[in-house]
């Protein structure tokens, strides 16, 4: 999903039979992400003596804390992208360019929403992905690898898409494009502050969220 997304942020033009639509690109980085969660999956049920149950326990934690923060995260991203469709009329990267000085609030959540996507420090992402691969690493090292591999291209594929949009010469047809509106500040401050509350103190969702998790691993175990 990873490698698909930074295919399709770095085509320089639109090609016949071929897009590179900011949809396109969000939507394989969820697969990517989703993918994580099937490794935390596999590590729980990973052959016994493989992983002790703690390991276990710690990589469905992140993956509990991994979709939370997606769901998050990922909304975010959609809704912006709508809103810059609602003011353009366009999905299309190769129709963008220079926004960041027409739309600079814009630019600026989005960014945020952006990091938190590809699991910058300090924000859930990070804490989900953290987790995930320090669980797993017990039991799947090789696959944890090949995961953490994907981080590196997600990142990629989220900042070609970025400097896209935001960078470069601004096309003259979004010269008098409006910044945030109050509705929509209304909708991305909760999804940016749980994303960013929650990437700095986690303990209240991973509680919730340890219960389920042992009872998960213990299931696996006695299968």
């Amino acid at each position: 999903g990873a490698w698909v997304a930074y295919n399709i942020a770095r085509v320089p033009l639109r090609r016949e039979g071929k897009q590179n639509d900011v949809k396109l690109v969000i939507s394989y980085l969820s697969i990517n992400h989703m993918g994580y969660v099937m490794l935390a999956i596999a590590a729980a049920g990973a052959a016994a003596g493989l992983a002790d149950v703690n390991s276990r326990a710690i990589a469905v934690n992140g993956a509990i804390v991994q979709m939370f923060a997606h769901g998050l995260s990922t909304g975010a991203l959609f809704f912006l992208a709508g809103s810059l469709a609602e003011r353009t009329g366009s999905y299309e990267l190769t129709s963008f360019g220079g926004l960041r000085m027409v739309v600079p609030v814009l630019a600026g959540l989005m960014g945020v929403a952006m990091f938190a996507n590809l699991g910058l420090p300090g924000l859930a992402g990070f804490v989900g992905e953290f987790f995930i691969f320090r669980g797993t690493w017990a039991s799947l090292p090789f696959w944890t690898i090949l995961a953490m591999l994907g981080l590196v291209i997600s990142a990629l594929a989220l900042l070609l898409m970025y400097q896209r949009i935001f960078s470069g010469p601004l096309n003259p047809r979004w010269r008098a494009l409006p910044d945030l509106s109050l509705r929509e500040w209304g909708v991305l401050v909760p999804l940016l502050a749980l994303l960013v509350i929650f990437g700095i103190y986690p303990l209240p969702l991973m509680s919730l969220a340890n219960e389920t998790a042992l009872a998960v691993v213990r299931f696996f175990v006695g299968a």
